[in-house]
């Protein structure tokens, strides 16, 4: 089994009917339609990803853990590997301030297999080469997050 990072935009009431029960979050998560403008698939890159932000496996500083890992459990479902984990408007835009300007060269920079295998990162990486898949899908969560940032969305992150 893989596990995958996803993330989704969703405004206010979505969150509150979630939160509230009104909103079963399994259907919404897997059985709602959603664009590709609101939902992010980052395949297997996601603790790569929150590793080089954050200098640690599974913790980190704000507001770069909350690119990946962080964010409040929107309640106790698990929807795969946890339950989901959403951030509010202000913390979208203060990891979207974070990790805007973060360019290929500096986060490729801090890509190394080796140090990823002894942190156990997943998944397992066979050589630095890898560092360009890692950035594609970094590249992609830096878009998400600017689009969430500028039309004000919540945002959910969940691994399944």
């Amino acid at each position: 089994m893989s596990m995958i990072g996803n993330y989704l935009l969703v405004d206010e009431e979505t969150i509150n009917g979630i939160k509230s029960g009104k909103i079963d979050i399994s259907e919404f998560l897997y059985d709602t339609e959603h664009s590709d403008d609101e939902y992010l698939d980052i395949d297997k890159s996601w603790h790569a990803i929150h590793y080089i932000l954050c200098g640690q496996t599974w913790e980190g500083e704000l507001p770069y853990y909350n690119a990946v890992l962080g964010g409040t459990e929107i309640n106790d479902e698990d929807v795969g590997y946890g339950p989901a984990r959403y951030l509010t408007p202000s913390e979208v835009k203060e990891v979207y301030e974070a990790i805007k300007d973060i360019t290929k060269d500096e986060f490729k920079s801090k890509f190394d297999y080796k140090e990823l295998a002894e942190n156990d990162i997943y998944p397992k990486f066979d050589s630095n080469d890898d560092a360009d898949y890692v950035w594609s899908y970094f590249a992609e969560v830096q878009e998400i997050f600017r689009k969430a940032s500028l039309n004000g969305k919540y945002m959910l992150i969940y691994i399944n």
